[in-house]
C-alpha cells in the first residue's frame, strides 16, 4: 500500500480524521506560536487523533493517553487556555461522528478522555 499524498489541497480532504484534524488545526492556529503553518499543525494533530481513537476503543478508556495529549498541546506551545477549550469543544462535538462511533456506546468513554485532555493540559501549564 502506497503512502498517502498529503501534498494535495487541504480544503478537499475527506470526512473523518483528516477533516477533523484540519478543522482542529484551523481552530488552534490563532493560539499557536508565531510561524506555525496550518498544514504542519494539522499533521501533528492527526497523529494525536490516532492516539485518541485507540484510547477511546480501549477497555477501559485510556485516560492516561488523553492526559498525555493535553500535555503535548502545552509542549507544542499552545499555552493559551482557549486552546484547550477549543480542543475539548471540537472533540466533544465531533469526535464520535467523525470516527463513526455511536453515541450510546462511546459517550462515557469520550467524557473520560475529554477530562483527561483538560487535566493533562492544566498539569503541564502548572509544571506538574
Amino acid at each position: 500500500m502506497a503512502a498517502r499524498d498529503w501534498a494535495g489541497p487541504w480544503q478537499h480532504v475527506p470526512a473523518g480524521k483528516p477533516a477533523l484534524a484540519g478543522d482542529w488545526a484551523a481552530a488552534l492556529l490563532p493560539f499557536a506560536p508565531d510561524g506555525t503553518a496550518r498544514p504542519e499543525l494539522q499533521l501533528y494533530l492527526r497523529r494525536h487523533l490516532e492516539t485518541v481513537h485507540d484510547a477511546l476503543l480501549a477497555e477501559p478508556p485510556d485516560a492516561a493517553a488523553a492526559v498525555k495529549l493535553g500535555a503535548a498541546l502545552v509542549r507544542r506551545g499552545l499555552t493559551d487556555p482557549a486552546a484547550v477549550a477549543v480542543t475539548v469543544t471540537l472533540l466533544g462535538d465531533r469526535l464520535l461522528t467523525e470516527l463513526g462511533l455511536d453515541e450510546a456506546t462511546f459517550h462515557r468513554p469520550l467524557q473520560v478522555l475529554l477530562g483527561g485532555i483538560a487535566a493533562g493540559y492544566a498539569g503541564a501549564l502548572a509544571g506538574k
